[in-house]
């Protein structure tokens, strides 16, 4: 275990506004902001040793702000943390970004599609995309519709069958739903908005439709587009 992690969460503070060359009250006032932008003050008095993975990384994120630095920099700062911590470390990066600028460096490209405002996407050592998750979404490759129905037994078991017909359709396939309900994902062969085709064959097939979407492909597919095969 290495040593810091039997220290207190103040004691480490303190030493890393000393390293930084932060003395007596400027020290202490910068410690108490930094403690206050990562909402440690419950566990100020604790060993770093007895917090769990998420308040470590807020120890981390901590002593990272006591001298207010422009540009932060983490590196995969979920890691390993549950569904609960995540969520609370996300927020304290949004919080911390609102004054400075944030670099997350990443694998974990869902979690970049909800925390970040800015993606750069980088292979083979060139920067091969640069642009909001939103737009990077919006203008890639080809989009997905997703076509929700009744589930209503027998009755819907052509659905299938009938949108495969629909025309500038590549690929069909069936996902998983709720109880009551069908979910399809529709890929077209181009850039072409098939909702309106989509509808017309729901209804001829006298389906229920409960839904119908147009999205633009996720961040994984878009980062294997740029860095995988010949377009990389």
């Amino acid at each position: 275990t290495p040593l810091y992690t039997e220290m207190l969460v103040y004691e480490y503070l303190e030493f890393a506004a000393d390293m930084r060359g932060l003395k007596g009250a400027d020290a202490k006032r910068q410690i108490k902001r930094a403690v206050e932008q990562t909402s440690l003050g419950d566990v100020v008095g604790k060993e770093i040793r007895a917090l769990s993975k998420g308040y470590r990384q807020r120890v981390g994120l901590a002593q990272a702000l006591v001298h207010e630095p422009p540009l932060l920099i983490l590196d995969e700062p979920m890691s390993g943390l549950d569904p609960n911590q995540a969520i609370e470390v996300r927020d304290v990066i949004k919080t911390v970004g609102k004054e400075r600028t944030v670099i997350l460096s990443t694998h974990n490209l869902p979690e970049v599609q909800v925390t970040c405002d800015r993606v750069l996407i980088i292979a083979r050592g060139k920067i091969v995309a640069d642009d909001t998750p939103k737009a990077l979404s919006d203008r890639a490759g080809r989009p997905r519709f997703l076509v929700t129905l009744l589930d209503e037994g027998d009755k819907s078991k052509g659905a299938f069958q009938e949108l495969e017909k629909v025309g500038g359709v590549d690929l069909l396939r069936s996902l998983e739903s709720l109880r009551g309900e069908l979910t399809f994902e529709v890929i077209p062969k181009a850039d072409e908005d098939l909702r309106p085709a989509i509808f017309k064959a729901i209804v001829a097939g006298n389906h229920t439709l409960i839904g119908l979407s147009r999205e633009g492909q996720n961040l994984e597919e878009i980062f294997r587009q740029l860095t995988v095969g010949k377009q990389a």
